[in-house]
Formats: C-alpha cells, sequence, structure tokens
C-alpha cells in the first residue's frame, strides 16, 4: 500500500503519477489496460481528470493479490450435457454413423462453448523477463518466459521523465488485439534486451504476438537498410509506436519504427500472421502516427521532423498505398537512395514560429494529432510540449490546414523575450500571430505555399 502524502484527491495526471511513483505515461496506459481508477469531470476537456487515494489504494490491493498462474491450454468452462436426438432411422448402419455424427456435433460445440467462454487476456504486465496476461477479473491467465533477460535502461541509461531507473513494465509494451476477428485476443508485446553486456548500448527492439493461450504465434525485429546520401541506417531499430485497424475480420497493423541517433524513420505494415513490408519512409522523426477515417476512407496521418527542411512536417496517405518517402531535394543527402519512388496523398511542411526562430530550438515537430468529427488538430511542437502550435485541418476530399492557434504558455515566454530585447513587439501584435507565415504543401510532385487564418485576426 502506497504511504498517504496529502489531500485524499488528486487533481491531474502529474498528482496521480506522483502518487503511483511512476510516470505520467505509465499512469495513462494503467488506466487504459489495467483498470486505475481514474475519474473526469462531466462537461470538462479530456485531460481535467481527478482520482482518490484510497480508490487508487484498494485498486493497488487487488493488482498485488493475484491468484496463481493458470495453465494457458486448459479449458476454463465446463461443457455442459447437451441432448442429441438419437432416433435414427436406417439400421445399424445408419444409426453407427448418426451415433458417430452425434459425437462429433457434440465435441464441435463442445469446443465451440470452451472458445467463446474460455478466460481472455484484458492486461500484460512484464517481469525482468517475461510477460504475463491478466483476464478482467485481475486472474493471470499465462506467463511467457524468454530466453533472455530484458534491457533495464533506455538509450542514456534512465528515464527521460524523471531520472529513474525503468522498470520492465514501464520500458516495455503491450496492446490487447483480436488480431484474426474471431472474438479471441491475441496479446502483441513490445520488448527491449541488450544490445551487449554494456547496458549503454542501443537495445534491440521486438515485436511478438501471442495466441489468447499464450502460444508465440511470430516475432518481427526489423532488420531493414535504409541510405541516406553517405549514411547508412540499419538494426538495432527503435520501435516507437503501433495501430491495430479496427475494422471486423483479420486485423492489420502499423509499426513506427526509427533510427536511434539521427531519427531517420519508417511505416512498417504487417498483416495478422507477421508478414512486414515497409509502406512509408521519412527523411526525419516520425513523431507521432495516427489511422483515421474520412471520405477517402482510412488514411494514415503521420507527423514528425523533416530533417532537410528543418521544421515540423506531416504526411496524409491512404492505409492500403504500396508505398510513399517524404519529398526531398533530388541528390540531396537527404533524399533516400535506393527507396522505391511514391508520393503521399498529400504532404507539409510547417513554419517556424518567431519564438522557434529566435532560439532554434531542435524540438520542433509536430508530436500529437487527434481527431473528433468536426475535422483534425495537429499539435506542433515549438519550444515543449507546453508551448505548441494548434493547427485544425479538414478531413475531407482535400486535407488541409485551416487555421492556427498558439497555446496559452506563449504569453510568458514572449515577454521574456521582450524583456531581453530578442523581440520589439509585444505578444497582441506579433506579426506571426496575427498573419501566421504560410505552410507549404507537396501534391502531385509540386510545392505550393497556402495562407493560414489565425484566429487573431478576426
Amino acid at each position: 500500500m502506497i504511504e498517504q502524502r496529502g489531500p485524499t484527491r488528486l487533481d491531474s495526471w502529474k498528482s496521480i503519477a506522483s502518487y503511483l511513483k511512476r510516470d505520467v505515461r505509465t499512469v495513462i496506459r494503467w488506466e487504459q489496460s489495467r483498470g486505475l481508477p481514474v475519474r473526469r469531470l462531466p462537461g470538462e476537456a479530456r485531460s481535467t481528470v481527478y482520482a482518490y487515494t484510497s480508490e487508487i489504494d484498494a485498486w493497488l490491493g487487488g493488482q498485488q493479490e493475484q491468484p496463481g498462474a493458470v495453465d494457458g491450454e486448459q479449458a476454463r468452462a465446463s461443457v455442459p450435457r447437451l441432448g442429441v436426438w438419437t432416433s435414427l432411422r436406417g439400421g445399424p448402419l445408419f444409426a453407427a454413423i448418426g451415433a458417430a455424427a452425434a459425437v462429433l456435433l457434440v465435441a464441435a460445440l463442445g469446443y465451440r462453448y470452451r472458445q467463446a467462454h474460455a478466460a481472455q487476456p484484458a492486461t500484460a504486465t512484464f517481469t525482468a523477463d517475461s510477460v504475463q496476461a491478466w483476464d478482467d477479473h485481475h486472474n493471470l491467465l499465462w506467463e511467457y518466459h524468454f530466453s533472455e533477460p530484458f534491457t533495464r535502461a533506455t538509450v542514456d541509461g534512465i528515464s527521460p521523465v524523471d531520472g529513474r531507473r525503468l522498470d520492465p513494465d514501464d520500458l516495455n509494451r503491450a496492446s490487447i488485439q483480436d488480431l484474426f476477428g474471431d472474438g479471441r485476443k491475441e496479446v502483441l508485446a513490445i520488448t527491449h534486451y541488450p544490445r551487449s553486456e554494456s547496458q549503454a548500448d542501443d537495445p534491440r527492439q521486438v515485436l511478438s504476438c501471442f495466441s489468447p493461450t499464450g502460444r508465440l504465434l511470430w516475432s518481427y525485429e526489423p532488420q531493414d537498410v535504409l541510405t541516406f546520401g553517405p549514411r547508412t541506417y540499419r538494426a538495432p531499430w527503435e520501435l516507437v509506436d503501433l495501430i491495430v485497424s479496427d475494422e471486423p475480420g483479420r486485423k492489420t497493423i502499423w509499426l513506427s519504427v526509427e533510427a536511434y541517433t539521427w531519427g531517420k524513420s519508417f511505416i512498417a505494415r504487417l498483416d495478422a500472421d507477421g508478414h512486414a513490408t515497409m509502406q512509408y519512409v521519412q527523411s526525419g522523426q516520425i513523431g507521432t502516427f495516427q489511422r483515421l477515417h474520412g471520405p477517402l476512407g482510412p488514411m494514415l496521418w503521420i507527423g514528425g521532423f523533416n530533417d532537410e527542411y528543418d521544421t515540423a512536417s506531416l504526411a496524409v496517405m491512404r492505409d492500403t498505398q504500396a508505398f510513399a518517402v517524404s519529398p526531398q531535394s533530388p541528390g540531396s543527402r537527404y533524399a533516400c537512395i535506393g527507396c522505391a519512388t511514391g508520393d503521399a496523398l498529400v504532404y507539409f511542411v510547417f513554419p517556424r514560429y518567431e519564438m522557434s526562430r529566435i532560439l532554434h530550438n531542435p524540438n520542433n515537430r509536430v508530436y500529437a494529432i487527434t481527431s473528433d468529427a468536426t475535422g483534425v488538430e495537429v499539435k506542433q511542437m515549438e519550444l515543449s510540449i507546453e508551448d505548441q502550435l494548434l493547427y485544425d485541418f479538414s478531413n475531407d476530399n482535400d486535407p488541409r490546414p485551416l487555421r492556427v492557434n498558439y497555446s496559452a504558455s506563449f504569453w510568458p515566454n514572449h515577454l521574456e523575450l521582450e524583456r531581453e530585447g530578442k523581440v520589439n513587439h509585444a505578444l497582441a501584435d506579433c506579426p506571426d500571430r496575427l498573419h501566421p507565415p504560410p505552410v507549404r504543401i507537396y501534391r502531385n510532385g509540386a510545392w505550393q505555399s497556402v495562407a493560414i487564418h489565425s484566429i487573431y485576426s478576426n
């Protein structure tokens, strides 16, 4: 049980994470996958959350008092006795055939009943060398031990959030999905392994798929090689994020993959059996990607940073497209050598705004993409996550930016630049704020610049 440290109500993700002694990302994941009791204020923004320490303590008690492992291959529901009509005509031969058919029918119905009522993985956790699957009652279904222990370090050896050493459950990730459309849940797990005895080396990362009963179905560790100018990028690759299709039937998996040091990246597309193809290559970092539905069908929205243009970028492409690569200057060190040809439906390059130009923050990138019934919001980091630009996009036959807005933290940062004499105007009179610089758009093999509306220019 966690020691009580303050008020019984925690009013933000940060305070909840502090109470649990975990980072915010882990706490959000626990709420989504493990039922951490987090509440939301009615009518407020989705990020307005709170929790009670007493409920968290009770939840922790349930997590820590799990029953022992259950054999994953053992049936979890008894088959009821089924009445079978045995008054079959035709003499002994037909009676024997009928009896055999009845036995097969009972077996088939029993198998389908067991499959329908068997306990399903609902969450997954990690030990030092294993993945564990739990049902929705917090019962351990199965545990799979890997042949080597996981790494306990990030690239720099510590958590990027709070500087502490990461636990396996923080570093490794899992997703529960019905990959084959049969109502049964598979477990997708991304696990990290030391590349050598030195924990400082870039870790190997592997995506593994497990059956509902804990059998390893397949594993994917990218071995692709990309060349940009004089530099070649190869394994180990970092597995950043994954998306699974939401239509009925067999699912498709998209995985964003990135080079550890220099940020060249690609999207891999895998089918339910683990067969992988490279679908998109970016000359720079992929910061986030989403699969959004629109009039043109499901589309991949891929945001990040383009090395050649030294700023945030966004690609929008069909999720069925065979291949696309970010548009770069031919013959430059930013163009992919040996890559197949192909363009996204549309590619956007965002301008740096005043503060980013003055301070030249290297983190300028698209880091989040969200959508609702009215359109798509693309968040561009200027200085940090708090200092951002919010672009409203259409989600129709012609995806395009409609308007841009500053986050609230631009005010104090702009005042600081004014005090330092680095700008000679107030934020209310800032030219970029009133008349935003245009966004560059690459479509049908050509570049053009499009003016963007600011909500402050009305």
